[in-house]
């Protein structure tokens, strides 16, 4: 049985004695896994669609709301003589607003409908990026962390995803992330949950190219299966580094926590994959065509 402790200390030790390679890496591996731009992206449209909507027309509805000291200046002009909340008509302000803009309702619309098709499609296109040029990148980047536990590897390792099994790569990791939006829209704790069980699918992918996405989705949630909440608690031991990284302006996530985290996250899977191998421990070489065939590994 792995614990935090040891499992920390074997990332920290594998990362700092490949230390500039590691670090490159990281930031590399950061681009290849990051969805910051598609969140942006949607809040961008999420807004504009809001605008849209207040273009068609939609009207606020009238509100009775507890009246007020209305002897007070400063609510003559909310409420009326009776204490009750004065509504206020704001398409008026909007029309007048278009007016001075020498546009119409219509055309505005028309340019915020623009905008929006025009984010969808940079959407649609960064969506596809994503899929075909970085996912393979991923795989390339767990199989160098994964290397780098036993020697200093190499930075040949990284288009590993692309000259091996390149278009099951793409199926698999796209399949892996469409899943877990998917489960994420059942009140987020699913898709959490399904993150958790999909997460060794890339190392998997790194050190068996020639698995099929279905032995790789199996095998994955067979190594999870009640890791999950170990898994979550040791990410959680990270969250004081990288808080304490937002006071450096990521420069310590660069230089530091990023690697640290990403061979530690290395550390787990062959932990969970090869046995509880801890540094400088002599274990027998591990055949990776045994894991789907029952079959005890050979020993050389």
């Amino acid at each position: 049985m792995w614990n935090r402790k040891d499992l920390k200390a074997r990332g920290k030790e594998s990362f700092k004695w490949n230390y500039w390679k590691s670090v490159l890496v990281a930031l590399i591996l950061s681009v290849a896994v990051g969805g910051a731009s598609g969140a942006f992206s949607g809040g961008i449209s999420g807004s504009i669609s809001g605008i849209a909507s207040g273009l068609s027309g939609s009207s606020q509805q009238t509100q009775n709301v507890p009246s007020f000291d209305t002897e007070d200046p400063f609510s003559d002009d909310l409420f009326d003589d009776g204490g009750v909340y004065d509504t206020y008509d704001y398409n008026d302000d909007l029309d007048d607003i278009l007016g001075e803009a020498g546009i119409t309702r219509e055309e505005a619309l028309a340019v915020i409908i623009l905008i929006v098709a025009i984010i969808v499609v940079i959407s649609i296109i960064a969506t596809v990026a994503h899929v075909f040029l970085f996912a393979p990148l991923e795989v390339g980047c767990r199989r160098f962390y994964f290397k780098n536990l036993k020697e200093k590897a190499e930075l040949k390792e990284l288009p590993f995803g692309y000259d091996n099994a390149y278009l099951s790569n793409v199926g698999t990791l796209f399949l892996r992330s469409l899943f877990v939006a998917l489960w994420s829209l059942l009140f987020i704790i699913p898709g959490i949950i399904k993150s958790y069980e999909y997460r060794m699918i890339p190392y998997i992918l790194a050190e068996n190219p020639g698995i099929t996405r279905k032995e790789a989705f199996a095998h994955s949630k067979m190594l999870m299966k009640d890791n999950k909440w170990n898994a979550f608690v040791l990410d959680l031991s990270f969250i004081g580094w990288f808080i304490l990284s937002g006071f450096t302006c990521g420069l310590l996530a660069i230089f530091y926590v990023g690697p640290y985290y990403n061979a530690t996250c290395a550390a787990l899977y062959d932990v969970l994959e090869h046995g509880n191998r801890m540094a400088g421990m002599d274990q027998p070489p591990v055949d990776p065509t045994s894991m789907f065939t029952g079959m005890p590994p050979q020993q050389m």
